[in-house]
């Protein structure tokens, strides 16, 4: 007993330290930055619920502007690893975009590519106070599941040409089709990940009857909790680092695969229905694209256990949090069978050293 109130009292000193680390920084961001903002606060810094790429805190910016007192409630993101500054770089830029085009995201308020201050780059935002969309998924499904796949929909309806740095206006979804399948054996060669490489052969070999699609600004990890909802509830969609121009059905392919290896087959399949009802057109060869889509997820949690977090561009403690949840690796693993009866042993063999640690 008195071990674990050793244990508990150091993780609430660095939870505490942190913490101090982080409102400091903040203070020092602002006076360097926004002069005309004085006296400034930061109150009730409390980290929420944050994903494997980023960190997130909550907290109120009290200051004096214009001869008076204002408050404001933010959230801070963080942005770990080698590619930090290039994520967040990339996801101010689609988050300015959507908002021309009026897509509902949250307003985002001050930006440091800077290390200096807490020690990663980082972005401010607006606070959405009622929730995540999930948590309607029980008392409202069909309606949650509407409004879910409408802004999904939306999202691959937008014009997509201002979202290109590069302003590459002659893409097509066949050529990016072959830039995106060249990506993911780039990832299973940076890895050094041989036994994923029967699903590049795969995909590789159906490829050809893979018809032209339309090009889409895809989220890429687009579920129901990266939809936050405020005292009204509007929704905003959130977390963009991944997004990227390419045919929607990789968008679309990574939701439904998430749906199906964390929820379950009807789940997805309601998903994809609605999804084509909306768009008002029948989809073709999405085991394709869902393939590709566990292919990318194994290389990221396979990358990630035989590598540091850091270098992967995830936050600490990813490894862990693939640990604690490994059934949906399992999960994976027997999808991927299912769609194209391959199964990848040396997952198998994993997942049994990793339920046999515990």
């Amino acid at each position: 007993m008195r071990l674990f109130r050793l244990l508990v009292s150091s993780l609430v000193i660095k939870i505490n330290v942190k913490q101090k680390e982080i409102s400091h920084g903040l203070i020092r961001f602002f006076k360097d930055t926004k002069p005309k903002i004085l006296n400034t606060k930061i109150l009730n810094l409390n980290e929420i619920s944050a994903g494997w790429e980023t960190e997130l805190y909550t907290f109120e910016m009290q200051f004096s502007e214009n001869d008076g007192i204002k408050k404001k409630k933010l959230v801070i993101r963080m942005y770990p690893g080698n590619s930090a500054e290039r994520k967040l770089t990339n996801e101010f830029f689609i988050y300015k975009n959507l908002s021309k085009q009026n897509y509902p995201v949250p307003k985002i308020h001050y930006i440091s590519t800077e290390k200096q201050y807490i020690g990663k780059p980082f972005l401010i935002m607006d606070w959405i106070p009622g929730g995540t969309l999930d948590q309607k998924l029980s008392s409202q499904p069909e309606e949650t599941f509407r409004l879910f796949c409408q802004l999904f929909v939306d999202l691959h309806k937008l014009d997509w040409k201002p979202f290109l740095k590069n302003q590459n206006l002659e893409k097509n979804s066949i050529s990016q089709i072959d830039i995106y399948l060249d990506s993911l054996e780039n990832r299973v060669k940076q890895f050094e990940l041989t036994e994923l490489e029967p699903i590049l052969i795969w995909l590789r070999g159906e490829r050809n009857r893979i018809e032209n699609e339309y090009l889409a600004l895809g989220h890429y990890d687009f579920h129901t909790f990266n939809i936050l909802l405020n005292d009204n509830g509007e929704p905003f969609v959130i977390d963009w680092p991944s997004a990227k121009v390419n045919d929607f059905r990789f968008d679309l392919g990574w939701t439904l695969t998430l749906y199906r290896v964390y929820g379950n087959r009807e789940n997805r399949n309601t998903l994809f229905e609605t999804y084509q009802e909306i768009a008002g057109k029948q989809i073709e060869h999405m085991d394709f694209f869902e393939v590709s889509a566990i292919l990318r997820r194994l290389s990221d949690i396979l990358g990630t256990l035989k590598s540091s977090d850091e270098s992967t561009g995830l936050r600490n403690g990813v490894a862990q949090m693939i640990k604690d949840s490994i059934s949906h690796v399992e999960n994976l693993n027997s999808y991927l069978e299912e769609l194209s009866s391959i199964r990848i042993l040396k997952v198998d063999e994993l997942i049994e050293n990793i339920k046999n640690s515990d």
